[in-house]
């Protein structure tokens, strides 16, 4: 598995083993993606789409490494208190990550755009916020 790949399943693991407002089930995925009728219960999808590879040294190397967090549900775009509650779940989860790390990763920063897409909302009545994770990796080359 590759180190995006192992980094995004451990966001994923995190995410299902903490408490959040709301209820889910987080998934790793390449992509986010269901049906209207899917999105009618909370879907968290867990993605790495991003790695930047950067020189450390002779030997070593960084690897910058984005995981998305997208959280998406059909929603009234006009029931800001739905929208408000999905808000602060969004808030909860980027916040539940700022400053982890272990003996492999450490956490850059945290982007989150909340929603996503105005267009999915108006459109579809979908709310779809992204969290935008940055870990960076060292690695050694063999």
């Amino acid at each position: 598995m590759s180190r995006a790949s192992a980094l995004a399943e451990a966001v994923k693991d995190i995410l299902n083993t903490v408490e959040f407002s709301q209820e889910f089930t987080a998934i790793r995925a390449y992509r986010a993606f269901y049906s209207l009728k899917d999105l009618a219960v909370l879907k968290v999808t867990v993605l790495a789409p991003l790695t930047e590879q950067l020189i450390a040294g002779r030997k070593g190397n960084f690897d910058n490494i984005t995981v998305e967090i997208v959280v998406q549900k059909q929603v009234d775009p006009t029931d800001n208190t739905a929208l408000d509650l999905l808000a602060d779940l969004v808030e909860e989860i980027a916040e539940n990550f700022r400053g982890t790390r272990t003996k492999s990763w450490g956490w850059l920063g945290t982007e989150i755009a909340v929603p996503y897409d105005i267009n999915d909302l108006s459109e579809w009545r979908v709310f779809t916020a992204v969290v935008r994770l940055r870990y960076q990796i060292a690695w050694i080359k063999s």
